[in-house]
């Protein structure tokens, strides 16, 4: 199957499960492409310097994956089909100096991008509050 060929092609090489973070050095790229992304595996692979490739599905749960990728500009790790979701993972093995570099990149790109603008977020939050609430508002009044 696909999946079996995509494994093959970034492989996890002596894994051990009493040391989840000891994995992630040995761990060429998480594969994504089921009916649900999970976007906190996601984010905990890329935190811990290892890029995600994703299958972006039809519904919103099988896309969080990707919306987190393109919000890094990691736009190259994004499959619409399972042939492509095989070609990139075998191009992206192939790869191992530009992985090797992303590897080395992904933590400082989350810090600097907008998923982790805490300050933002929250001020995006309040200003929808306030809005809402000044609709609610105008509309009691009226």
């Amino acid at each position: 199957t696909i999946s079996r060929v995509a494994e093959r092609a970034m492989p996890v090489s002596g894994a051990s499960q009493r040391r989840p973070s000891s994995i992630a050095g040995r761990i060429s790229a998480r594969l994504s492409r089921s009916a649900t992304s999970c976007a906190a595996t996601t984010f905990d692979a890329l935190w811990m310097g290892v890029p995600v490739l994703t299958l972006a599905g039809e519904r919103p749960a099988s896309r969080s994956a990707a919306s987190i990728l393109g919000g890094l500009g990691l736009e190259d790790w994004i499959a619409a089909s399972e042939e492509e979701y095989l070609r990139i993972a075998l191009a992206q093995a192939a790869d191992t100096e530009r992985l090797a570099a992303l590897r080395g990149s992904l933590r400082r790109r989350l810090q600097a991008s907008p998923l982790m603008d805490e300050a933002r977020f929250a001020r995006d939050v309040e200003a929808a509050m306030r809005e809402m609430w000044r609709t609610w508002c105008g509309q009691a009044v009226a």
